[in-house]
């Protein structure tokens, strides 16, 4: 549901946690409830991160706990937002996810750490629990830009359509622009039968444009299409840029534990290039 009525935000003190929050509140309407989320991470037990070893020393986390319940109680008041907080012993991306599973959130909002080298190499918290949390998860760099165009991937498939509503839904919350952009892979030299080079490029832009005005037609509201043609990830990124959007929304295709651990080379793509919000958005599970 969005805008979200209950977020989860795993945080860690850093100021990637720091906008995690920022975006949380932002987003949440009347009445919403914020949940603060610190895990110190513990020695592996079996190869199990979020199993704490028996007779574990787990006083270093009363200070983590005031200092969260302080962190709550000012942004509650200075938002108005209901914020509550715990510290638990784990790996973070571990507890986040097994949180996120449990309690079901609207949303799961981290931050994004490191600079886009180590988030190539290394991955990331951000980067594993946009990949096996079962509900929207928001990876949020820099200050919320809630007034700043919204920009959504579209694949034409049907999963994507899941997306487009999520975007509307959040656009018509914040009053943001929603733009939708369906990236076509790149045309080389061929000839259709008549000779012409460019009917075939024709014939697929006027294919993407008429399923584009179709899912558009599913919405509540008017948004913006675009066809593109390159490399997905890349083209996504460049239309936000040019569109200087404050936000890339994505749909994640697994459902079952398996397909989730295949985020998809485009979502990771551009969970690691983005210099902006991503919000990855689950495939709607069939009635």
């Amino acid at each position: 549901m969005l805008p979200p009525r209950r977020t989860l935000v795993g945080y860690d003190f850093t100021r990637a946690a720091d906008s995690a929050l920022a975006h949380a509140i932002a987003w949440s309407g009347k009445r919403a409830r914020v949940s603060l989320l610190y895990a110190e991470p513990v020695p592996y037990l079996l190869g199990l991160p979020t199993v704490a070893l028996p007779g574990a020393d787990l006083s270093s986390l009363r200070p983590i706990r005031d200092d969260l319940e302080r962190i709550g109680r000012t942004a509650a008041k200075r938002a108005r937002v209901g914020i509550e907080s715990r510290a638990v012993p784990g790996s973070p991306a571990a507890v986040i996810v097994d949180a996120a599973d449990r309690g079901a959130p609207d949303l799961v909002a981290v931050g994004a750490h490191g600079s886009r080298l180590r988030r190539a190499l290394l991955g990331s918290v951000a980067e594993t629990v946009a990949r096996e949390a079962k509900g929207p998860v928001l990876v949020a760099r820099g200050e919320p830009r809630t007034k700043a165009p919204i920009v959504v991937g579209i694949d034409l498939s049907a999963h994507s359509l899941g997306a487009l509503k999520a975007a509307v839904a959040l656009g018509e919350s914040l009053g943001a622009p929603v733009h939708a952009v369906c990236v076509l892979p790149p045309f080389g030299r061929s000839r259709s039968r008549s000779g012409d080079e460019d009917e075939p490029r024709r014939d697929a832009h006027a294919r993407a444009g008429r399923a584009l005005e179709r899912c558009r037609a599913k919405t509540s509201r008017d948004v913006d299409v675009s066809i593109r043609e390159g490399e997905p990830a890349k083209e996504l990124l460049a239309a936000a840029s040019a569109l200087r959007a404050g936000l890339v929304v994505l749909a994640r295709r697994g459902l079952s534990p398996i397909e989730r651990l295949l985020l998809g080379s485009i979502a990771t793509r551009v969970l690691r290039r983005s210099e902006i919000s991503v919000l990855v958005v689950p495939r709607a599970r069939p009635r």
